[in-house]
């Protein structure tokens, strides 16, 4: 051990002036071959010219060895005698290795490991485990580590191990040192995207609370021998190539070509590159097995062929050999599920079919060969984003990334979700975004661990466990943790339930004076206030009464209301003047008559107890389902109340926030969510940002962040996402955590000048952005097989939730079905748990942005008739995808957007079904309105949103410090803090939650997470 010790240190100072990287791995690199291995040899030998790199690993003897190769040094130390018996028990039981989970359960105990692992981890600028299973080190020897994911292993060990005798056990140890890795590194480096995400995924659903920053660096090739060295390549037959290693994916890919591709193409040849060929014989004529070939003879093979294979059904990471065949300008046939992992530029030079297809592709492919400038074209295209030359410089990048010092955001938002859970949402995630790409900033996102918010009596809510849902990858400098919400006392649940009571009744006084200002002048007759939302009791439409309840009655005559009263309630009737006319006590069904003649109005007020059982906080007397005023019947359901012209009741509301701050009305005090170790830990280590960034301060745990940030000193950008033509957002708490942050970000503009106009000047306007993805041909196709139908269609994207007014979207094509045969597709979460039966309405669910814009692709129109937002997102977006838009009149946001009958059309519900008439009947009328946005949506595309987002931050740290914003600074002490549920650590580079998790050593602490 100390000749080891001896060679890493001469290793370490032969060149000097680099910095150190220690890669750990399982099996010997430098003596394997293989995807992993190489990539391993490949990226570290390219990056000698910055870094000295020493791979440690075991070797496959009882000796310890060290060498120079290729300006890498590798390690490799002998395995214990009890490491070597376990692997020889456990090999015997199946015909594919365990060996690397065994690793993992031998590796701590492994003294000479651990003594040089401790030595070089010291003397490291950085730790990379490449795979997860040396990780038990990092727990003997406290340190910090990059994880290097070449395959999402659990997955990966899951289907080759299906029949393994000991499955259980080695998943759980493949579990967890893939769980330790996902949550304790610095930072996650994944071949995939689909890898990442079920990396991250997967641990979140076994307990992880937090996880850093991730990025994918693809699977690449090396560069391949330049053609002009062969000159004219020349075979006897035209031939197909494939590469592979002798991995079990491979072999049955190789498989297929040999028993099922061969014999359909006898007229070309098979030839098969790598120790795949161990395991295949030529079973037919046109099979030629080549074995491992140096790399001189795989490139004269490759520039050879005129078709590359990729066959691929399982496996994990991305795919090494389509990238060797992108370097020679090979034309490729490969399965989805084969060019998983590359982005759609390589898409291009890719022909991807599923098995069934492969063969009349290669027939295509062999009749109309790809010209010279396609391939080309490939060649180009793997120089530029999948050589390993390429792949190192991100590599290392990323590496020199996380030694640089960085000014630190805080992020608290409402929720992070993977797929985000709504507009909001997708609002924040793209800020992170321009945030990380940046590179001057590490932000740490905290947040409630909750998913689904449901809101019960408007003022409460209930919270689905984010442990059901993932997180967002692929954003390298953005760390993130989930705090548990608290356990709830009976006596907790009791305040939550007086707040929303008391806010309740702060609700009524304000809807008083809504249809008192709206009724002036009027001569309505019906309905006025005290009267809740209509409900459907066996389909029959019912409203609740509050204990004062008015009707219109304009002298109109005799009034019969019928209800029903669930306790003993004493009724008195009385007219605008206070004067009594009737008083009456019922229970149960009722009916009471009472004469209006001479009343312009009249107002019914009630006494009885509350039901001390009832857990509905809205003040709730007698439920009605019949009121006739003279001889009209009252439509229950029609609320006549409402305002026409947003600007009016936006300065209404505004006007009249008194009410509720008069009556000490707090929303976020009884909606929650309560999470008591968040806002502890955040009070915590606030004063160590440089800015705060949070929104929606309709949940209570971002005003907490707002009083916090002004508690420390620390500036905060908030973005409240206001809906102020709704009165919903003017609560006293929203309200003053928009007036109390640094600096508000409003949208629609209109927001702006109404705050400016009351002396509140610390809000600027900055809209929403959009992007929109071309569907690609898996989504059209899952699109088409939901929608089954030729009849054209109108869709609506979002939330199914009341406030998004979809009804009368529906009720609207059902007029025009009078005359027309159109649909209405609905693609969204369903909120509401209201059954969509209408014979002409297709309600989807929540479908992948895919799907969605293969809707809006193929669509009439998109039709959005929310009476508020804060933003108009999907109208961007159906701008980018060619859909024309029709928008309510009444919405603020949408009046910012659109120019009616220049780039979309606005209406109010009645006015709808004509204007969705026109966009069928007048057949320019889509391309222009569709002509105009796409011109207007240049302004609002995420990437020009995000970079102003980004000059925000830097200005508004710039003004607390005094300096040139996003320059860096050394980082503050690292202090540890453990709240309840989970613990954060405080490190350089931010805020880490460090969860309770089992020991990785031997014996494995917990069962398998089925």
């Amino acid at each position: 051990m100390a000749e080891a010790l001896r060679r890493a240190k001469a290793a370490a100072e032969l060149r000097p002036g680099r910095e150190i990287i220690l890669a750990v791995n399982d099996y010997d690199v430098a003596r394997s071959v293989g995807g992993g291995a190489s990539r391993i040899q490949q990226i570290y030998s390219r990056l000698a010219s910055d870094y000295r790199t020493i791979v440690l690993a075991f070797s496959n003897d009882d000796t310890l060895t060290s060498e120079w190769r290729d300006e890498v040094f590798y390690c490799r130390v002998p395995k214990t005698e009890a490491h070597i018996a376990e692997e020889s028990r456990i090999n015997a039981m199946f015909h594919i290795s365990a060996n690397d989970t065994t690793a993992s359960q031998f590796v701590a105990e492994n003294k000479m490991m651990v003594a040089l692992f401790r030595h070089l981890s010291r003397i490291a600028a950085r730790v990379v485990f490449e795979h997860p299973y040396m990780a038990p080190l990092a727990e003997v020897v406290e340190t910090k580590f990059v994880y290097a994911a070449h395959n999402w292993e659990f997955n990966l060990e899951e289907k080759l191990l299906q029949y393994h005798p000991e499955r259980t056990e080695i998943l759980n140890v493949a579990a967890q040192v893939e769980d330790f890795c996902a949550t304790q590194s610095e930072l996650i480096v994944s071949v995939a995207e689909s890898d990442l995400t079920g990396i991250v995924r997967s641990s979140i659903a076994r307990g992880a609370l937090s996880g850093p920053g991730s990025i994918v660096i693809r699977n690449g090739g090396e560069d391949p021998v330049p053609r002009e060295r062969f000159g004219k390549i020349a075979f006897a037959r035209p031939y197909i190539v494939f590469l592979g290693s002798a991995h079990p994916p491979n072999i049955d890919a190789a498989r297929f070509v040999v028993d099922r591709l061969a014999p359909e193409l006898p007229a070309v040849d098979f030839r098969f590159i790598g120790s795949v060929c161990d395991c295949l014989s030529s079973a037919s004529a046109n099979v030629i097995l080549h074995g491992v070939v140096d790399r001189e003879e795989k490139s004269r093979l490759l520039y050879g062929a005129g078709i590359a294979l990729n066959p691929m059904m399982e496996g994990s990471g991305s795919n090494v050999k389509l990238a060797e065949y992108l370097g020679h300008g090979v034309p490729i046939v490969s399965t989805p599920f084969g060019a998983r992992g590359f982005d759609a530029q390589m898409r291009d030079f890719v022909t991807v079919v599923p098995l069934e297809e492969f063969a009349a592709s290669c027939r295509t492919l062999i009749d109309r060969p790809v010209d010279a400038a396609k391939r080309d074209a490939a060649i180009a295209y793997f120089h530029e984003a999948l050589s390993l030359t390429y792949l190192a410089r991100q590599f290392g990048e990323s590496l020199k990334d996380l030694g640089r010092p960085k000014k630190r955001i805080l992020a608290v938002l409402t929720r992070y979700n993977d797929p985000p859970l709504g507009g909001a949402e997708v609002h924040m995630l793209e800020f992170l975004k321009a945030l990380s790409r940046d590179g001057r900033y590490h932000v740490d996102v905290v947040t409630p661990d909750i998913s689904r918010i449901t809101d019960q009596s408007r003022f409460l809510s209930t919270f689905g466990e984010g442990g059901t849902t993932s997180v967002p990858t692929g954003l390298e400098r953005v760390h993130w943790a989930r705090f548990p919400l608290d356990a709830r006392s009976k006596a907790d649940e009791d305040r939550t339930y007086t707040m929303a009571a008391h806010n309740w009744d702060a609700q009524l006084l304000l809807d008083e004076a809504r249809i008192r200002y709206l009724s002036r002048g009027s001569t309505h007759v019906g309905l006025g206030w005290g009267w809740h939302d209509p409900e459907s009791w066996s389909g029959r439409p019912v409203r609740w009464a509050s204990y004062q309840a008015m009707l219109m009655t304009r002298e109109a005559g005799l009034v019969v209301v019928h209800g029903t009263a669930p306790r003993r309630t004493h009724l008195r009737f009385v007219n605008e003047n206070d004067d009594l006319i009737l008083q009456v006590t019922v229970s149960g069904s009722f009916n009471v008559k009472v004469d209006a003649s001479r009343s312009q109005a009249v107002k019914i007020v009630a006494s009885t107890e509350r039901d001390p059982i009832d857990r509905d906080p809205r003040p709730r007397a007698y439920a009605v389902d019949f009121v006739q005023i003279g001889d009209q019947v009252i439509d229950l359901v029609e609320n006549p109340w409402t305002f026409d012209n947003p600007t009016e009741a936006i300065d209404f509301y505004y006007g009249s926030q008194n009410i509720r701050a008069d009556f000490g009305a707090n929303l976020g005090a009884s909606r929650g969510p309560f999470c008591d170790s968040l806002r502890l830990s955040v009070e915590a280590v606030i004063g160590d940002y440089d800015l705060v960034v949070t929104h929606n301060p309709v949940l209570k745990h971002v005003s907490d962040t707002i009083a916090a940030a002004n508690a420390a000193g620390v500036p905060s950008v908030l973005v409240p996402h206001l809906h102020l033509d709704d009165d919903y957002y003017h609560f006293p708490d929203i309200l003053d955590a928009t007036r109390n942050a640094t600096l508000s970000l409003l949208s629609p503009s209109s927001l702006c000048r109404l705050f400016n106009a009351h002396g509140v000047h610390n809000v600027r306007h900055l809209p929403a952005g959009a992007a929109f993805a071309e569907p690609d041909r898996e989504a059209v196709a899952e699109f088409e097989r939901l929608y089954d139908s030729a009849v054209p269609f109108f869709v609506v994207l979002g939330r199914k939730n009341p406030t998004k007014n979809y009804r009368s979207i529906i009720d609207a094509v059902g007029v025009l079905n009078k005359r027309h045969r159109v649909n209405v597709v609905m693609i969204g979460a369903d909120e509401d748990g209201v059954p969509v039966q209408q014979s002409w309405v297709r309600y989807l669910g929540w479908k992948s942005t895919g799907v969605a814009a293969a809707a809006l692709k193929s669509c009439l129109g998109l039709v959005t008739m929310s009476r508020s937002e804060s933003f108009g997102i999907i109208v961007a977006e159906a701008w980018l995808a060619g859909a024309p838009v029709v928008a309510n009149r009444n919405c603020a946001a949408f009046c910012d957007l659109i120019e009616d009958e220049v780039n979309g059309l606005l209406a109010d519900d009645a006015e709808l079904p004509q204007v969705l008439e026109r966009l069928i009947a007048e057949k320019d009328l889509a391309g222009q309105l569709v002509a105009a946005g796409r011109r207007e949506v240049e302004k609002y595309r995420w990437s020009a949103v995000g970079a102003e987002f980004v000059a925000i931050c830097d200005t508004v740290i710039a003004e607390r410090a005094g300096t040139t914003a996003g320059r860096g600074a050394e980082p503050p002490a690292v202090r540890r803090i453990e709240p309840t549920g989970g613990g954060i650590a405080r490190s350089e580079a931010g805020m880490d939650v460090a969860p309770a998790r089992p020991p990785l050593r031997r014996p494995v602490a917990s069962p398998l997470d089925a």
